[in-house]
């Protein structure tokens, strides 16, 4: 992922979908976009995390399951509801 972002510009927007908003992973991700100048849409539980502190905007859903796994529907549903208002509105 991280050669990806290396092709980021100034004003791309780099959108990262995570429940819990501190995969380690993912925050190192978003660090490395930010030093090419992209802005980042985090879809992200409603829970203050790393994540959500650094997102320029923060498109939140509330986090049901109790457990984070990986089979857990309910966020996964609410995640894939945003991207598809986002896609909606884009196109």
């Amino acid at each position: 992922m991280l050669s990806l972002i290396a092709n980021l510009e100034e004003g791309d927007i780099f959108i990262v979908i995570s429940t819990s908003g501190k995969t380690k992973d993912i925050l190192e991700a978003i660090r490395f976009a930010k030093k090419f100048g992209a802005k980042i849409i985090a879809i992200t539980s409603l829970e203050k995390s790393p994540l959500y502190n650094e997102a320029d905007v923060k498109l939140c859903f509330p986090n049901f399951e109790t457990d984070h796994r990986v089979g857990s529907i309910a966020s996964r549903i609410a995640q894939l509801n945003i991207i598809d208002s986002l896609y909606l509105k884009t196109f």
